[in-house]
């Protein structure tokens, strides 16, 4: 039965852990505004991966209020997957209230590839007020704060990675010796020796993937603060020569290495000031990266 009371929907809009998803799909179809907008909102605080598919399919739903409140949904959800669908929304999209809880979501989600969202959109932007919102978004933003990458795949992929067994842990550069074994063991197979996987996990350690190539798997299907990949050399000192931030599962920021280079600076390996590289070269919220999506 569907909460009909004042008191009832209340409730429901405080609920996080408290509720199953079945249950709040449930409510989410109620034909009642007052219901499934709360149950769009409980949807946010509850998160989870799954909460996410239930999530990108009411960007699907016909009614252009479900679509708004699902939006603005996003920025209790917090799911950095939900980035690129509503750029999508925005900018294939000419209603100016999904574009106005775009932007209002995006200023609670404080996903670092905002930096690099906001400016396209500014650019794209007819409407003055929506300009301003905008503008307002970029000034007040602070990005500061870690941001974690969730795993852009199949959940079936990411269960699996969380079954790896070998992966480095890089605390401090005699961590790295590791690696002289397995390049030598490339090198014996004649196989081409790729950069190496990295990824930095919510407690800001850095693992390498050594033979390990999917940044899932370096990750163990966990949430990630930094991926990419990195050229590594051993003179006198170890010392990194590259470093990027492509990662087909994750995608993140152009703007991740500063995070990346306090934990490197722990470590005492050298390495660049910056990315020597950064990905998609034409930048994630060009039309054919969009596409993808």
């Amino acid at each position: 039965m569907h909460p009909r009371k004042l008191g009832d929907i209340i409730i429901l809009r405080s609920l996080k852990k408290e509720i199953g998803l079945s249950e709040l799909k449930g409510y989410i179809d109620s034909k009642e505004p007052y219901v499934w907008s709360s149950a769009i909102t409980a949807l946010g605080n509850i998160g989870g991966r799954q909460a996410y598919d239930v999530w990108l399919k009411l960007l699907e739903n016909k009614n252009k209020k479900v679509v708004e409140r699902a939006i603005l949904a996003a920025g209790d959800l917090k799911d950095s997957r939900c980035i690129f669908p509503m750029a999508n929304i925005y900018l294939h999209n000419e209603d100016s209230q999904l574009r106005f809880a775009t932007i209002n979501a995006l200023a609670k989600m404080k996903d670092p590839r905002g930096i690099e969202l906001l400016p396209v959109l500014l650019e794209k932007e007819q409407n003055a007020d929506l300009k301003g919102a905008i503008d307002n978004c970029m000034k007040e933003q602070d990005y500061s704060e870690p941001f974690l990458y969730t795993f852009n795949g199949p959940e079936e992929k990411r269960l699996k990675a969380m079954e790896t067994e070998y992966r480095i842990p890089i605390e401090k550069p005699k961590d790295l010796d590791q690696l002289l074994e397995i390049w030598a063991q490339l090198k014996r197979r004649k196989i081409k020796q790729n950069p190496d996987t990295y990824i930095i996990d919510k407690n800001k350690t850095l693992y390498l993937g050594g033979y390990i190539e999917e940044h899932v798997k370096v990750a163990r299907g966990q949430d990630v603060l930094a991926a990419g990949e990195m050229q590594l050399e051993k003179n006198k000192e170890w010392e990194i020569t590259q470093i990027n931030n492509r990662s087909y599962g994750y995608y993140p920021a152009a703007n991740s290495y500063s995070l990346i280079k306090q934990v490197l600076e722990k470590t005492s390996i050298k390495h660049p000031e910056n990315f020597t590289r950064t990905y998609p070269l034409e930048g994630y919220f060009s039309e054919e990266f969009l596409s993808l999506f």
